[in-house]
């Protein structure tokens, strides 16, 4: 059986993350909670059954036709990722960040993109309306990055400072 990802649900309690569980999710491979593509409005978190510190959540936001980065997708490879070349597309941008941030991290952290073309989330709203971050938005458990755009080290860097 699968447990809740977080080891203090103060902050879920307080609606700070909110959250719906999940126990089965899409992801690059079938059955595993690694990461998850969300359309919807509802904030989805995968479940997992490991004894740890709660994972760092990944959250990147955007549109459906929006590209990873403001920058060309070229040969130079300046995002760090090699995978999703030369699409410049976020969702295939998004599954190879998730893909290889697993590799480095492993359960340490979680991915979600959000999809705001069908809707936006209201804790999506709310940070377009306090912060007008770029899209695509990078949050780290939540909060707002300067990132906006697809790139692996400095995503790493974040994710360094919650571990």
């Amino acid at each position: 059986m699968r447990g809740f990802p977080f080891q203090d649900l103060s902050k879920a309690r307080e609606g700070r993350i909110p959250v719906t569980l999940v126990n089965d999710c899409p992801s690059r491979d079938a059955g595993s909670p690694e990461f998850l593509i969300v359309s919807e409005s509802s904030n989805i978190v995968p479940a997992y059954s490991t004894a740890m510190a709660a994972p760092v959540h990944i959250e990147i936001v955007g549109l459906k036709t929006s590209e990873c980065s403001p920058f060309p997708c070229d040969e130079e490879r300046t995002c760090g990722l090699a995978g999703c070349f030369p699409s410049g597309k976020l969702e295939d941008a998004f599954r190879e960040l998730c893909f290889e941030l697993r590799k480095t991290y492993g359960d340490r952290i979680d991915c979600k993109l959000t999809l705001i073309d069908d809707g936006v989330p209201a804790h999506i709203r709310r940070i377009i309306e306090r912060d007008y971050p770029p899209i695509p938005m990078v949050l780290v458990n939540g909060f707002v990055t300067r990132i906006g755009r697809i790139a692996l080290d400095r995503i790493k860097k974040e994710i360094e400072k919650e571990l």
